[in-house]
């Protein structure tokens, strides 16, 4: 009944519903979390993202894996600390590799010293996240070791300093 009901007001889009949503995301039902955080992700506001917020450390690898659809479907640069933190330690790596990805998406600088941090780390799939991640960001041929774009992030920094 509450997985239906969380679905509906999803579906309905009414903003009125996400206290509810969020209170049905704290629950025990894993099916109703789920269900929550997927109706979470059609709304576009803060209260939405403060929903979502928790159930990026949810001991449930489903409902981590439904946040990030959820978060996905946002364009507020909030998103862009959420998707970080997943990506920085959720304990599973296909996880931690699809929130980098969606890091990338939002093309914002502020990202690239969290990517080129990332190849830092000993998480393979990371750091090729993150490598792929800064491929796309900046067009860059660099390879996988952490100095030459750290070199690049640098220089371009003090160009865009310099940017009127």
């Amino acid at each position: 009944m509450l997985t239906g009901t969380c679905y509906a007001l999803g579906a309905l889009r009414d903003a009125g519903g996400i206290p509810f949503l969020a209170a049905a995301a704290r629950g025990q039902d894993i099916e109703v979390v789920r269900a929550a955080a997927q109706a979470l992700g059609m709304f576009r506001t803060s209260d939405a993202l403060q929903g979502l917020k928790p159930l990026t450390a949810h001991p449930s690898p489903e409902v981590r894996s439904e946040v990030l659809s959820a978060l996905q479907l946002q364009d507020d640069p909030a998103v862009v600390d959420l998707l970080k933190a997943m990506a920085a330690s959720d304990p599973l790596p296909e996880i931690r590799s699809a929130a980098m990805t969606q890091v990338a998406r939002f093309k914002d600088a502020s990202v690239v010293p969290f990517l080129i941090e990332q190849l830092r780390g000993r998480d393979p799939a990371n750091r090729q996240s993150a490598l792929d991640a800064l491929h796309l960001l900046s067009g860059q041929p660099f390879g996988p070791r952490p100095e030459p774009w750290s070199r690049w992030w640098e220089e371009t920094r003090k160009q865009l300093a310099s940017r009127p």
